[in-house]
């Protein structure tokens, strides 16, 4: 689940976030309360307090993306998770859960969640078709190697798309282009320099620092 497209994600969505979109619940800070602590393993923890505290998680897929210790916090972690559909990763739409340092889930949790999502997750257009224009948007060139698919929200709902991410290229000047090309007809539906997103990343609901 984990690769280069989807570890940047959290960057180039920033300034989407906060775009108003009819098919996206907003994201919830989920209240605390007891949570039936059956397993010592931190993700199925925090699975169990999202359940626990948002029943309605239980028909979502969450795939868990990362266990993040918290930096002077006494052994917490932040266990994030991404919403997937039909195997593809939806951008935007996932959880975290704080742990302590014996796996239990703490009083923080957030969470988004996507509806009203594609019945299919079939591209009608190529990888390698995509890739040539996303290349022509970033300017620099975007193989198919650097490209996967999402759900994308675009105009009040989600599309199937192509996310393009290569990392840093283009020295001496740092630049690192996300580009998403819509998998249905091609249009590029966004286009991001990821290092100019990564200071807004840093306070996105899923980057908790309390």
């Amino acid at each position: 689940m984990h690769s280069r497209v989807l570890s940047v994600l959290p960057f180039a969505l920033a300034s989407l976030l906060v775009a108003p979109v009819a098919a996206a619940a907003p994201p919830l800070l989920l209240p605390g309360q007891a949570t039936p602590h059956l397993t010592g393993d931190p993700v199925v923890r925090a699975r169990e307090a999202l359940v626990a505290r948002a029943p309605q998680v239980a028909g979502v897929t969450l795939a868990h993306r990362e266990t993040v210790p918290l930096a002077g916090a006494q052994g917490a972690s932040v266990v994030r998770f991404d919403q997937t559909h039909l195997g593809v990763p939806v951008a935007g739409a996932g959880a975290a859960v704080r742990v302590d340092a014996n796996g239990a889930a703490t009083s923080f949790a957030t969470l988004r969640v996507a509806t009203g999502l594609p019945s299919s997750a079939t591209p009608k257009v190529a990888r390698a078709v995509a890739a040539k224009g996303a290349s022509l948007r970033a300017g620099v060139e975007l193989g198919e190697q650097d490209g996967e698919l999402v759900f994308w929200r675009s105009n009040g709902g989600y599309r199937l798309a192509w996310a393009f991410y290569a990392g840093v290229v283009a020295p001496p000047l740092p630049y690192a282009p996300f580009v998403v090309v819509d998998a249905e007809d091609g249009v590029v539906l966004s286009a991001h320099d990821a290092i100019s997103h990564a200071k807004q990343a840093m306070v996105h609901p899923f980057n908790p620092k309390k």
